[in-house]
This record gives C-alpha cells, sequence and structure tokens, in this order.
C-alpha cells in the first residue's frame, strides 16, 4: 500500500514540476521576443523558478525511494 502511495506523490510532484518548468519557458520565450506585449525586464529572475521545479521533483523521487523502494 504505500508503494502506490510513493508512487503517486513521485507522480504528483512530477506533474508539478514539469508545470513550472513548462510555466518557466513559456514566460522567458514570450519576454525574448516581446510577444503579445509582453515585456520582461530580467529573465534571469525568472528562471529562478527552476530551482523550486527541481526541488519538488526531488521530493517527489525521494518519497518514491522511500515508500516503493524503487
Amino acid at each position: 500500500m504505500l508503494a502506490r502511495v510513493g508512487i503517486a506523490l513521485y507522480w504528483i510532484a512530477s506533474c508539478i514540476a514539469a508545470f513550472l518548468a513548462l510555466g518557466t519557458v513559456v514566460v522567458i520565450a514570450l519576454g525574448m521576443f516581446n510577444a503579445m506585449g509582453f515585456k520582461s525586464e530580467n529573465n534571469i529572475l525568472e528562471a529562478f523558478v527552476f530551482i523550486p521545479a527541481v526541488l519538488i521533483w526531488l521530493i517527489g523521487r525521494a518519497c518514491r525511494y522511500l515508500l516503493a523502494g524503487t
């Protein structure tokens, strides 16, 4: 039972991390090309959203490792 919880937590964390990473890529791309009137002053600060995305993914990976053993 704990193995299924670990795998489910991993997939939930992976989906959240992917959503954050994809959102960051879209915002940076829109800022670089000034698309749709979107003006970005500092793309470096927007790139820091990748750090929580990686941390969320690692937490999900740790849950999978500890609970499911895979």
